[in-house]
């Protein structure tokens, strides 16, 4: 495995598979065409496609390769997954499928019945999305929505799909799956693993004369390989940040 270390105040540091190193893994120096602003981690950092945000090391200062993961305080307990018998997985590195609908969206007022479009965004860590279904009726039925073009593999996708609204309460539901067949879980399947980063189903509840959303949160679980990269990272700043 890999260690990579971080030089803000909390020297946060991860253990990171060196498959994944030398698969896409890659080090920031700019973005936009400009230098990274230190609060996106000046003069550089750790970008992991498709690995959970705490995992692309801000700060970087020191990789260091090893025989085994660190275990880190970080891994062994902050990023730690709990499970519902008590233990947590060890490490957890993938954003797993999800989706969430944009529009319609809190706080946005209803001009009353009529056609209106649901759309969203979905993600996986896996791979591209292939499919989004939508509900607008609490899940009882779904019609597959319109991916908007182009979709990228562990990148943002665009879905849209029409919607008649008759005036009445709706609950807007989205559901995702990746080209590899993973499947965004429902909330009958989901088992809550104690954090709340990870969302995993979405849900929308629809009223006059305001939307009134929420989310249902969720997460699958995944073991990471043995083999791990070492990083670390340092800010030339006085005033560091995570």
């Amino acid at each position: 495995m890999g260690h990579r270390e971080g030089g803000d105040a909390l020297a946060l540091h991860r253990s990171v598979p060196v498959k994944k190193a030398l698969d896409d893994a890659m080090i920031g120096l700019y973005q936009n065409g400009e230098r990274l602003m230190p609060g996106n981690g000046y003069p550089m950092r750790l970008l992991l496609p498709g690995y959970q945000g705490n995992m692309n090391v801000k700060f970087l200062r020191r990789l260091k390769l090893t025989e085994g993961p660190a275990m880190s305080y970080y891994e062994g307990k902050i990023y730690s997954q709990l499970l519902p018998d008590g233990k947590a997985y060890r490490f957890h590195f993938l954003q797993e499928v999800k989706s969430f609908i944009t529009h319609p969206s809190f706080g946005l007022k209803m001009n009353g019945p009529g056609y209106y479009e649901i759309s969203g965004i979905a993600y996986s860590g896996n791979g591209r999305i292939s499919r989004v279904m939508v509900s607008a009726d609490g899940g009882k039925t779904w019609a597959q929505a319109a991916l908007q073009e182009p979709v990228h593999s562990k990148a943002f996708a665009r879905f849209r799909a029409p919607w008649r609204w008759n005036g009445g309460s709706a609950v807007l539901q989205s559901r995702a799956w990746d080209e590899a067949g993973n499947a965004q879980p429902t909330r009958a399947e989901f088992v809550p693993c104690g954090r709340d980063q990870e969302a995993g189903y979405e849900s929308s509840r629809v009223s006059q004369p305001a939307l009134q959303q929420h989310h249902e949160l969720g997460d699958r679980q995944r073991w990471g390989d043995q083999t791990c990269l070492r990083l670390s990272w340092s800010s030339p700043l006085s005033s560091r940040s995570s």
